[in-house]
């Protein structure tokens, strides 16, 4: 698994723990074009790419969220 220059946060490492459980080969904070993703995980020629949000208290609604990642996944051109 790599780890990329940061190690990244409990929530990152959590995740690509559960894919490396299931026998995939998960990265941690892979660089794509001008983006940082948390966990990339690309299995039989799909690339999965995973934003990793752990918000205690914030004004950001799920809906701007999941507009704000599925452009950036049609950008990146992610599965």
């Amino acid at each position: 698994m790599s780890l990329g220059k940061r190690s990244g946060s409990l929530l990152e490492k959590d995740v690509a723990r559960l894919f490396k459980l299931v026998g995939l080969e998960p990265k941690l904070n892979e660089k794509i074009d001008d983006y940082e993703i948390d966990v990339l995980v690309i299995y039989r020629g799909v690339r999965l790419g995973i934003e990793c949000k752990q918000y205690e208290r914030s004004s950001l609604t799920v809906k701007n969220l999941i507009h704000e990642w599925d452009s950036k996944n049609k950008e990146l051109k992610l599965d």
